[in-house]
């Protein structure tokens, strides 16, 4: 199983900033609960974030980036 290296933990710490910043996807709400994720595929590592909005009480998840494997 790979672990995560500096750079997956580097990608994590900036998309997830950029996708807080903008708060909910349908309200705006900027406190939001959320869950961070990587998806270790055949070949690409997917970035994903699970989100919770109290405010609108939209739930969902948005894939942030992904990443080959090499």
């Amino acid at each position: 199983m790979l672990q995560p290296d500096e750079e997956d933990i580097a990608i994590l710490e900036n998309v997830t900033y950029e996708t807080l910043r903008k708060g909910c996807k349908e309200c705006g709400f900027r406190h939001v609960v959320f869950q961070t994720c990587i998806s270790v595929e055949k070949d690409v590592k997917v970035f994903f974030m699970n989100i919770e909005c109290p405010k609108c009480k939209e739930d969902y998840t948005e894939i942030m980036h992904m990443k080959e494997i090499e």
